[in-house]
């Protein structure tokens, strides 16, 4: 009898959904991650902020776990958002004290360090690549980095190998019935990571975002700047030459946009910032999140975020949680996945339209935040107060929020949402 979970994406979704099935009672786990190793340096990741939302999803899936006191220790406590424009001029701040500034590369850390205490039963193969999957035959096709073809037979696949996510899409040309959209992001990041503890006036409980930088602390006392490249930005932003000219273009560039975070980076740092990965990605919004009682999409492959939401990391574990709940319901493998896709795809479906509103600035969005800070007496707390601000200490359904600002602002013409 075949018994086998085959996780592909080795990120928090598919460390996070390993431990959902361990945790009821599936013993022949295995992940396959396409990089050749586990690499847990800041200076292949970018920040995040963990929230409510976030933290009680690991603590969940973590059950009893002595790692549960290293999660409370993770993080810096944010505060406060500011965000300002041109020389320096306050547009808004959001309050929260619920956040924890970390990054990517930590959060999955802890999560593969948790399936590393599974007694062998959550086994992880680096350098395996998926390339398709077959309905029929229940089997997922990879390629080892040795350039070997490997087929797996799978009681049930994740695909939780992000918004390029290959699974998917084979899936998606097998069965009519998934339906996949995708909208660039329309913006690309790098980040600068300075030296532990630079000299600055900067709060390291408030993160900026000044002018498409944005500025944070992480607790080990470095500071990181993520740069926003757009498609109008500055050819150098996007180079991988760090040559004298374009590091004194940087330095300029730093010095317009947001001068207080210039004197985080020595020069040195200024070069590497030309090595250092350029994050993309796309809003995904898909018509289900269960193909034929099989696959399972989880993360960036059912509903890729975007990072002005704060919500993909935090969103890609609750996934992994509300899993773990719809497969404790049942002893049977099916019904459980049949169970999570009621239960999730209307919020899946919902984080996607706020993220598609967020790529999609519009004035009519700028006249609406204007507003509902004017009579936020009268109109409720804000989407951002639910999701990371005050609010957020009772963690709200993405549906439910949507639903909210759609009632909130109705009156000026209500969200730039996607046209199904």
């Amino acid at each position: 009898m075949n018994d086998l979970v085959l996780i592909v994406g080795g990120g928090p979704a598919g460390y996070g959904s390993a431990l959902a099935f361990h945790n009821t009672g599936y013993k022949n786990i295995v992940v396959l991650e396409s990089r050749p190793d586990m690499n847990f340096d800041l200076e292949n990741s970018y920040p995040v902020g963990l929230n409510v939302r976030g933290k009680n999803s690991i603590k969940y899936l973590f059950k009893n776990s002595g790692l549960t006191s290293d999660l409370d220790k993770l993080g810096l406590r944010v505060d406060e958002w500011k965000i300002t424009v041109g020389p320096g001029l306050n547009v808004a701040n959001f309050q929260s004290g619920l956040v924890f500034g970390t990054s990517r590369a930590e959060v999955t850390q802890i999560l593969y360090r948790e399936t590393q205490c599974r007694n062998g039963d959550i086994k992880i193969l680096f350098g395996h690549k998926a390339k398709s999957c077959d309905l029929e035959k229940r089997e997922v096709v990879c390629e080892t980095k040795s350039g070997e073809e490997k087929i797996f037979r799978a009681k049930c696949v994740v695909a939780a190998d992000g918004y390029r996510s290959r699974v998917r899409d084979s899936l998606a040309s097998q069965d009519t019935s998934l339906k996949v959209q995708q909208w660039p992001w329309l913006l690309k990041f790098r980040v600068l990571l300075s030296d532990v503890e630079p000299k600055t006036y900067l709060n390291p409980h408030t993160h900026y975002i000044q002018n498409q930088i944005y500025t944070s602390k992480f607790l080990d006392g470095r500071w990181s700047a993520g740069i926003s490249i757009k498609e109008d930005a500055p050819e150098f932003l996007s180079s991988t030459n760090p040559s004298d000219s374009n590091v004194q273009e940087l330095r300029k560039y730093l010095k317009k946009m947001f001068p207080k975070c210039l004197d985080l980076f020595s020069n040195e740092e200024l070069k590497r910032y030309f090595t250092r990965s350029i994050f993309s990605g796309s809003v995904t919004k898909v018509s289900k999140l269960v193909v034929d009682s099989w696959a399972v999409l989880l993360g960036d492959a059912a509903h890729s975020a975007y990072p002005a939401t704060g919500e993909g990391i935090n969103s890609a574990v609750e996934d992994c949680m509300i899993l773990q709940k719809c497969l404790e319901k049942t002893s049977n493998l099916e019904e459980g996945l049949r169970l999570y896709d009621k239960e999730r795809i209307e919020d899946a479906n919902a984080l996607s339209d706020i993220a598609f509103a967020a790529t999609r600035p519009t004035f009519k969005g700028s006249v609406q935040m204007v507003m509902l800070g004017l009579f936020k007496k009268f109109t409720g707390p804000s989407k951002e107060d639910m999701l990371f601000g005050k609010e957020s200490a009772v963690t709200k359904r993405y549906s439910d929020i949507v639903q909210h600002w759609k009632q909130q602002t109705n009156w000026l013409g209500g969200p730039n949402f996607p046209t199904n």
